[in-house]
């Protein structure tokens, strides 16, 4: 695990605990290769890179994906999060832009501002492009969440893996917001945000793989973040 320094933040390589991989992805784990800062921007990578890891409760695992994944080291609560990103092209890809809580999931609520999916046919899907927003939450001690929803082409004409995109969310006590290059593409209530309030989250910046078997041709690029308080 390494510190990077990115849009005045410090950001680790590793998940909560300085963990390098997540059990319900047995197949990667999460490299300090895979990151890199270059003249400001944010590159994530994702390589054929076995390994053998020991998991904190004692399970073993070995992974043969090595990916990149940024941790931001502060948490935040209401705001804006923007983010300027071009998605990796390739197969089987599945790069993100979130905010996790601090503590137990999904207790502490998770938003996905922006999960890309690829299949044969990159982001394409007949009903927009395949990059997603969610809200994972707890009710009654059960996760809970609303489902993912594509970005509608008439928010985005432009191809997500051949341009920069700015993805973002307006997360207030009583309302989520979504947005795709400053146009609102979903609206959650106080139904869904009562979940969500008081939260503390960190934000995190992942290019993963849906299994073993993928393609790349480019990184994750990340050229900006940008938080703005209530």
């Amino acid at each position: 695990m390494k510190t990077v320094v990115f849009a005045s933040r410090k950001w680790t390589t590793a998940m909560a605990d300085g963990r390098i991989m997540n059990s319900g992805n047995p197949w990667q784990w999460y490299d300090d290769d895979c990151v890199n800062i270059i003249n400001s921007n944010a590159y994530l990578s994702v390589k054929n890179k076995p390994n053998h890891i020991k998991y904190y409760d004692g399970r073993e695992f070995d992974p043969t994906v090595a990916t990149g994944v940024m941790r931001s080291e502060e948490t935040f609560c209401y705001g804006t999060f923007k983010a300027n990103i071009k998605l990796p092209c390739g197969y089987n890809l599945w790069p993100a832009f979130w905010l996790v809580g601090e503590g137990k999931w999904p207790d502490n609520g998770e938003i996905d501002i922006c999960e890309g999916w690829t299949n044969a046919f990159g982001y394409f899907r007949l009903s927009g492009w395949r990059t997603t927003n969610n809200i994972h939450f707890a009710e009654y001690d059960t996760h809970q969440d609303i489902g993912c929803k594509n970005v509608p082409f008439c928010k985005s004409l432009l191809k997500p893996s051949e341009n920069f995109i700015e993805y973002a969310v307006r997360w207030e006590p009583d309302s989520v917001v979504f947005y795709v290059n400053d146009k609102a593409v979903r609206t959650c209530g106080e139904d869904i945000a009562q979940y969500l309030r008081d939260k503390k989250m960190h934000v995190v910046f992942d290019f993963w793989t849906q299994g073993e078997k993928y393609d790349v041709d480019s990184n994750m690029i990340i050229n900006n973040f940008h938080y703005k308080p209530l």
